[in-house]
């Protein structure tokens, strides 16, 4: 029989419920909200989320998340709508007018929760930094009453329109996380560049504005051609189906979320972590949430080792 390299999943502590530092907010990026999910949302302390309202399409009308705002589980915490606009959508003639439209029936839907921020979700190429500080400042000249808050890149520090775009808006996500997909399956690749991190929020800084980092706490699936060993596809939430490749899970160390948030807690401008993504039960590819709450209180996970054999064909287990 022909027995292919075994992939070694952690199987750490079991989920609990409990709370790690009051400045720590969650991203809550399922589209499809799951009763795993609600329950993750409702076993949480009073915090912040951000939960993924919508994803801007290319042209059209946006099509919202289905986000249950009338649960209780809901209103015990604060919510940041995430409005999600993905490049190809930056670039509409009709941007402003859909922003204002899903603008109005997300404060809608979401009214039980008492909605006083939205946040935009966009990748922006440092090229375009006035055109997207163009578009906050007419955003809010529509909505004056209502806090608004971006997503940033570390290269954005580099750039001397950000600041202007920093001071348009109330408070931005430095996200220090990112992962250059590897063309083989022995080149490195690393989710989270702890010397890029820390350059970034000296940067960060320096600029006097209000922000939060976004850590890590999920991982990504890599899959390769197990012949040339070229990289096929990478998957970070669901689970594929396909069983004939191999596969490299590449996470953030512990020691380096331990690191930054050390190095994070007493900055003058940093106003704490967003954790990318809530853990919920059955989400393999995220941090358990004890083992989360483990590295919010400056403790190292620890975890055992557990093999489990499984047939994939009549010649191969995994």
């Amino acid at each position: 029989m022909k027995l292919r390299t075994a992939i070694f999943t952690a199987l750490l502590i079991p989920v609990i419920t409990c709370s790690g530092a009051e400045t720590d907010h969650f991203y809550v990026w399922q589209q499809h909200w799951s009763a795993e999910v609600l329950a993750a949302v409702s076993r949480e302390v009073s915090t912040t989320l951000y939960p993924v309202a919508t994803v801007i399409p290319q042209d059209g009308t946006s099509r919202l998340t289905e986000i249950p705002w009338q649960d209780p589980a809901l209103k015990k915490h604060r919510l940041v709508p995430v409005i999600r606009i993905p490049l190809n959508a930056f670039r509409r003639a009709d941007l402003m007018k859909e922003l204002s439209r899903i603008t109005a029936q997300i404060l809608q839907d979401g009214s039980a929760c008492s909605l006083t921020e939205i946040q935009f979700d966009l990748d922006c190429p440092e090229r375009l930094l006035p055109e997207y500080e163009a578009l906050i400042r007419n955003y809010r000249k529509r909505w004056p009453g209502l806090g608004l808050s971006i997503t940033a890149l570390p290269c954005h520090l580099n750039n001397r329109n950000f600041g202007r775009l920093a001071e348009a808006v109330d408070a931005y996500v430095l996200q220090v996380h990112g992962l250059e997909v590897p063309e083989t399956l022995n080149e490195p690749a690393v989710l989270l560049n702890l010397q890029v991190a820390e350059r970034a929020i000296r940067k960060a800084e320096k600029l006097k504005r209000p922000y939060r980092i976004a850590l890590p706490c999920y991982a990504y699936e890599l899959h390769f051609d197990p012949q040339s060993e070229e990289f096929l596809f990478l998957h970070a939430e669901r689970s594929v189906r396909r069983t004939d490749t191999l596969r490299k899970r590449i996470a953030a160390e512990p020691k380096d979320l331990l690191k930054l948030l050390e190095e994070t807690s007493s900055l003058p401008s940093c106003r704490g972590v967003v954790w990318f993504r809530l853990p919920v039960e059955g989400d393999r590819l995220c941090l358990p949430r004890a083992d989360l709450a483990n590295i919010q209180r400056g403790e190292l996970p620890a975890g055992q080792v557990k093999c489990t054999p499984r047939r994939i064909s009549d010649t191969t287990l995994e």
